[in-house]
């Protein structure tokens, strides 16, 4: 009898550890029961430009276009990213009607869901920084003009910039202010994008100023011993210029293209002659790490005081070279994209440059093995197919074929 009873016993200890362990387990999907792996290796997501709005797809390796369902006939899709496990692509539309909002794909289930609410738009999304597992949980959006790491689990949002003094969310309608919003507002009006750095130690963001110019600005977001404590450091601005673009290798290099130099802060006196201000170059291609024992140190791969540009910089995945369109700046200061061309990530780097692939070239993206690249080019009738191209040179692969007039690809990160 007695031994009835232990096991009983036993059975029952047992029954209430399961329950225990579903209920946590329950407890942390917080409502939200998105199950399934999706296999995507060599997949490709972009947007499709239709006659009115865009809207989300994927390209299979067999050609196959699918569209993200459940699309409204006159609106948009845009920046579409992969989640860095591959599963899940997300992007901001206003497909709901309202405001931008974030919805996330399974592209092999075809299950669309909109992962957030409020009335401000959201948008820029990145998820990464490569390699961090907590990427796949949530990521960075910009948000009434601050930037917000963003769970799309739970819907919520925490202001990283600028900067809080405490750890207070974002309610729906904007951002918590604290004592760096003067600092940033001497910076910029607004943040248009921003990268995490190795380890969420420090993060990159782009802005705009009052004139229109943009400006890069790094901020450490790990406490720093001063004279007065712990500190968050003030934000350091990196470059300026009528137009930036910028990307973060998982190593921590940031490379920033710049059109139209701008000095960030005040001019330095050796750039003053004559009483008027001077620029080292005009356009150019720099990378800096902010980590760098002894101080960021700046490599110049391209500077030039002619009207070349190399744009739309985008880091393989081990760091050692960029893909860049470049072209010239016409007399409207606009972009001419004329060709892709890699080059190596070293002083004087254009010396070594790999031209690609020629024409109106747009938003290069690396596959994740390094192998080739996917990007987008105008046709004789102003429409854009995918290309792929194998890095080291090679014969072009068009991935679209004139079935209509495309954006913003990327390969999946998942590889075979």
């Amino acid at each position: 009898m007695n031994k009835k009873l232990a096991i009983r016993f036993a059975v029952g200890i047992g029954l209430i550890a399961v329950l225990v362990v579903a209920f946590q387990w329950f407890r942390s999907l917080q409502g939200d029961f998105d199950f399934g792996k999706a296999d995507t290796a060599d997949w490709v997501v972009a947007v499709q430009r239709l006659d009115e709005g865009s809207q989300v797809i994927v390209i299979k390796p067999d050609g196959a276009i699918v569209a993200a369902p459940d699309h409204r006939a006159g609106s948009s899709d845009q920046e579409p990213v992969w989640r860095p496990d591959g599963n899940r692509v997300f992007f901001s539309s206003n497909r709901a009607g309202g405001a931008y909002e974030i919805f996330r794909w399974n592209p092999q289930s075809g299950k669309v869901e909109k992962r957030s609410s409020g009335s401000r738009s959201k948008g820029s999304l990145w998820c990464g920084p490569k390699g961090d597992p907590q990427a796949n949980v949530d990521f960075l959006i910009t948000a009434g003009g601050f930037v917000v790491q963003y769970d799309p689990k739970t819907g919520s949002g925490r202001q990283v910039l600028p900067p809080t003094t405490e750890e207070r969310a974002m309610d729906e309608e904007g951002g918590s202010s604290g004592q760096f919003d003067s600092m940033y507002r001497d910076l910029g009006k607004s943040f248009q994008e921003a990268q995490w750095g190795p380890g969420r130690r420090w993060i990159v963001a782009k802005m705009v100023r009052e004139n229109g110019d943009e400006i890069l600005v790094y901020q450490g977001v790990e406490p720093e011993m001063t004279d007065k404590g712990l500190q968050i450091a003030p934000p350091a601005p990196i470059a300026a210029g009528n137009k930036i673009d910028f990307d973060v290798a998982p190593s921590g290099e940031v490379v920033v293209s710049i059109q139209g130099f701008r000095w960030p802060t005040e001019v330095p006196a050796e750039f003053i002659k004559d009483g008027k201000a001077t620029t080292p170059y005009l356009n150019g291609l720099i990378v800096i790490n902010p980590e760098t024992p002894g101080g960021p140190k700046t490599l110049n791969l391209f500077i030039t005081k002619e009207r070349q540009v190399l744009a739309s910089p985008r880091l393989s995945p081990d760091g050692k070279s960029v893909a860049v369109v470049a072209g010239t700046v016409d007399e409207q200061e606009q972009f001419v994209p004329a060709s892709l061309v890699v080059l190596p990530v070293e002083e004087r780097g254009i010396d070594r440059a790999r031209p690609l692939s020629q024409g109106t070239i747009y938003e290069p993206s690396w596959h994740p093995s390094g192998t080739k690249l996917v990007f987008a080019k105008r046709d004789s009738e102003g429409k854009r197919s995918l290309y792929a191209i194998p890095s080291d040179g090679g014969t072009e692969q068009n991935l679209t074929g004139g079935k209509g007039d495309f954006a913003n690809p990327s390969f999946s990160p998942q590889t075979k």
